[in-house]
């Protein structure tokens, strides 16, 4: 691995743990103001689906077989473990955000110089939608998919421009 690979790498770890500390206190802030629990602060929209799949599985009867499966299935470990399916979530989200910017970069970089994909993926992070990477939500899972087919795509041995 180069320096710079390292570098790159040691940034994305900074801004990551920034943005998952300052949407934390944002939380916490909001649970605070709501005079509810900061678990609860994140339960809301289809998260609250989603808890119930990790936690209790599929059921029929509560609406949640209208629901993909991998999101809730990688946080269920948590659950057996004794984790709030909210924060197996969580974590599930914040993991799949950490390896999506890196992602995000090299697939950048497949057509542009390395500042431009730097720039790209900065402004990716920073787009004002950006803060559902770090709520439990399927967005960051769906995107990292998706960058990685794009990126497998790109370097596939059946491209033959690409060999």
């Amino acid at each position: 691995m180069t320096h710079s690979g390292d570098t790159s790498k040691r940034i994305w770890v900074w801004v990551w743990l920034v943005l998952r500390a300052y949407t934390f206190l944002c939380g916490a802030l909001a649970a605070y103001l709501a005079g509810t629990s900061l678990l609860a602060v994140w339960e809301r929209w289809d998260a609250v689906y989603f808890v119930r799949i990790a936690g209790a599985g599929y059921s029929a009867s509560d609406g949640t077989t209208t629901f993909h499966p991998l999101f809730p299935w990688l946080a269920k470990p948590f659950s057996l473990l004794g984790v709030p399916p909210v924060v197996g979530l969580l974590l599930v989200s914040s993991c799949a955000t950490l390896a999506l910017y890196p992602m995000f970069e090299r697939l950048a970089s497949l057509d542009h110089d390395p500042a431009k994909a730097r720039t790209a993926t900065l402004l990716f992070v920073f787009w004002p939608v950006s803060y559902l990477l770090y709520l439990p939500y399927t967005e960051p899972l769906w995107l990292l998919c998706a960058v990685l087919c794009f990126l497998f795509a790109r370097r596939s041995p059946l491209n033959p421009s690409k060999r």
